[in-house]
């Protein structure tokens, strides 16, 4: 009895393993391939559509932590700014002004993944058969997790050095830096003057030090481990149904 309990845990293991894994079937073409009239000693796989709906799943759950990230982010400012301006300590075009540079810090190399890329693959995992990765669409969780740190802790930063930007145009007739001085947000050595831009600055600084974007990129861990360790004790979807039915039959 236990024996069969222990299988059937095996086989439910393989086929979860399967699912969580980027992994896809990648059909072999031929072993002793012809390449430009030279034969191949190795297996050629057919190009086979990689259909990784957990990979681009996580793909498509890190950009939205980045969104929800930015959007919260967004609505403090707001509210922050529309304060500033209620008790006279900002003018609307301050207000407008700032508003505008905050989302060119939020763009600015904004870690963002191609959940789409990939889907056709060759790639096969080394010392198995048929079976292939995604390595492009893989990536792609990961991309965003491995960055979101960086990128949240340089958006304070950019903003401020937006306001003091001489290469980026406002509205094509002057630098960023020339309408920060006429604003009088800043002094001719970019120093920021305005004490409320100051407060809003470090408000950005300190709201995107909390890090509440929360990526995990688990088919991407799991399909490294299966291929680090290809061979070394893995069961098929196909292995794993066979030995539970086998074990219902008994």
């Amino acid at each position: 009895m236990f024996t069969g309990k222990f299988i059937i845990f095996l086989a439910a293991s393989a086929i979860v393993w399967e699912k969580v894994a980027g992994v896809c079937l990648c059909p072999i073409d031929c072993f002793n391939c012809r390449e430009n009239g030279e034969i191949v000693r190795r297996p050629i796989h057919k190009l086979s559509a990689c259909n990784d709906i957990e990979s681009a799943a996580e793909c498509e759950k890190a950009n939205w932590e980045i969104a929800d990230m930015q959007s919260s982010l967004a609505s403090l400012v707001t509210l922050f700014l529309d304060d500033a301006v209620r008790s006279q300590n900002m003018t609307l075009m301050q207000v407008s002004y700032a508003r505008s540079l905050l989302s060119l810090a939020l763009e600015d190399n904004k870690p963002e993944g191609d959940c789409a890329n990939g889907l056709l693959t060759d790639t096969p995992i080394k010392g198995t058969l048929s079976k292939c990765f995604s390595p492009e669409l893989l990536n792609q969780c990961a991309l965003v997790r491995d960055n979101v740190g960086s990128y949240q802790d340089n958006i304070s930063v950019k903003l401020e050095g937006f306001l003091g930007n001489s290469t980026m145009m406002y509205n094509g007739t002057m630098t960023l830096y020339d309408y920060s001085l006429e604003l009088k947000l800043i002094d001719g050595d970019r120093n920021v003057i305005h004490p409320k831009m100051a407060d809003l600055i470090e408000a950005v600084r300190y709201r995107t030090s909390i890090r509440t974007a929360r990526i995990r990129c688990a088919s991407f861990d799991a399909t490294n481990i299966e291929i680090a360790e290809a061979g070394a004790f893995s069961l098929s979807t196909s292995m794993g149904v066979f030995l539970a039915l086998f074990v219902m039959g008994m």
